[in-house]
């Protein structure tokens, strides 16, 4: 099997992968598939290429939303707390 005498393959022949040729053997009739790029040469097809992932959608990650207030006094920790507490007071915000 040297000379490639491309020929179209059988109806029932799956696509071929890239580089690949279906090919009659002279002497015995029967196709044959060849790489003329590798020199591989075999009597059954090559495995077809898997196919190309598929797009994937972007994952949207739902991030709480700000809040329009100011936080609250309580959570707020350190020594300037009594002095934060007393400024929030005085402008009704606490």
């Amino acid at each position: 099997m040297h000379a490639y005498q491309s020929s179209q393959p059988p109806a029932s022949s799956p696509s071929l992968p890239p580089g690949w040729v279906a090919a009659t053997d002279p002497t015995s009739g029967r196709v044959y598939y060849a790489n003329p790029t590798t020199g591989e040469t075999q009597w059954t097809a090559p495995p077809p290429l898997p196919p190309p992932p598929q797009d994937v959608a972007p994952v949207t990650v739902n991030s709480p939303q700000p809040s329009a207030r100011a936080p609250q006094a309580s959570l707020i920790t350190g020594p300037l707390v009594p002095r934060v507490r007393a400024i929030l007071s005085s402008s009704g915000e606490l």
